[in-house]
């Protein structure tokens, strides 16, 4: 009676120490399943904020040309459609460098501050800050008021440059010389 009582013992002691070996095991897949699926479920809410960006004009449609209220957030073009930006929402979107500050520029003529849309040197845009709109009103448009880390960086993918060129003797066409630069592959 008493093999047998030790026999129980020291086989539910291994069986115990087995199933300990094997949760250890696979404690690490599931950590990486839990992983996996959270990346692809921000992935996913990602792709989705794009599209409902890219693909919505916004409401009212025409809210980057004119100073209404916005009550739905989209950067569309509404009379182009597709993946086509409207240049006008563009500017109304408030603008920072890349430390994060805002480009604030004040115009002691008016008495205003305005949002410095910055282009190449010595071009800008100055749109006053009232009319502009700041990543928490998008959050809060969109719906995802501070549940996901959210940006914007909107840069051209192409930049095309066209001059007149010089022709001695002045002739009856004109000569255009196109510059075509992108972000490194070639055109």
């Amino acid at each position: 009676m008493t093999g047998a009582t030790i026999d129980h013992m020291i086989s539910v002691t291994i069986l115990i120490a087995a199933l300990l070996i094997t949760m250890t095991t696979f404690n690490s897949f599931f950590a990486t399943a839990i992983d996996y699926e959270n990346n692809r479920r921000i992935a996913t809410k990602a792709v989705d904020l794009m599209n409902s960006i890219c693909l919505s004009p916004g409401d009212p449609p025409n809210w980057g040309e004119t100073n209404a209220t916005l009550l739905g957030f989209g950067l569309q073009d509404p009379e182009v459609g597709g993946y086509s930006l409207s240049s006008h929402s563009l500017m109304r979107l408030r603008t920072s460098n890349s430390s994060g500050e805002d480009q604030i520029v004040y115009y002691p003529k008016t008495g205003l501050y305005y949002n410095n849309i910055s282009g190449n040197f010595g071009h800008s845009v100055l749109t006053p800050l009232a009319d502009c709109i700041n990543y928490s009103d998008v959050e809060g448009l969109l719906g995802i008021n501070g549940t996901y880390g959210f940006g914007i960086d909107i840069a051209p993918t192409i930049e095309i440059n066209i001059t007149p060129v010089p022709v001695s003797p002045p002739q009856n066409h004109l000569i255009l010389k196109v510059d075509v630069t992108g972000s490194g592959l070639p055109l």
